[in-house]
């Protein structure tokens, strides 16, 4: 893991409206003010990891969420000693909302498939806004629930409907 500038590549764009920008195109942050998007932007840190590099691991506990800013990430699992690849992630999509709330024991291991790098984005900055502004933590809330309510959509979509005892729907109706 090496952390990353742009202007270490000798790119002129500057570093923290892109991630102003970033979060903006994420549907969680979107609608949250203006100042808490810049404040958090501030405090987030652009990481590189090399081909193959774990972001994190299976069972470990993680604070962190991530925004690919470029190449692809593998979510995997490893079950009774097999490793089977369950989704890749690539440039400006976001994985670990969850973390962002609480500490979560991480279901998958994340690699990177390629040279990646990412926007890192930790709960603790995220908690000071939240309990300091409820409106931000009903905003956060807000998106977060319907986030949960479009994944289950997805899956209800591309999914024959609904076989008996399937686990793959009702998460939205925890």
């Amino acid at each position: 893991m090496v952390l990353y500038t742009k202007a270490a590549e000798g790119n002129s764009g500057c570093e923290y409206d892109a991630n102003v920008e970033l979060l903006r195109s994420i549907s969680i942050f979107r609608e949250l003010p203006l100042d808490v998007i810049r404040s958090y932007a501030y405090l987030c840190e652009r990481v590189r990891y090399m081909e193959g590099e774990y972001i994190f691991r299976q069972d470990e506990r993680d604070s962190n969420a991530y925004i690919v800013v470029s190449g692809v990430l593998e979510a995997v699992r490893e079950v009774e000693g097999q490793v089977h690849s369950c989704k890749r992630y690539s440039a400006g999509e976001f994985l670990g909302s969850l973390a962002l709330l609480a500490e979560t024991r991480r279901l998958f291991s994340v690699r990177a498939a390629e040279p990646t790098v990412c926007l890192v984005l930790p709960r603790k900055k995220l908690l000071v806004d939240i309990q300091s502004a409820p409106e931000v933590a009903m905003r956060f809330m807000q998106a977060l629930c319907q986030a949960v309510v479009e994944w289950e959509e997805n899956i209800l979509r591309n999914t024959p409907c609904c076989k008996e005892d399937s686990p793959e729907v009702g998460v939205s109706l925890i």
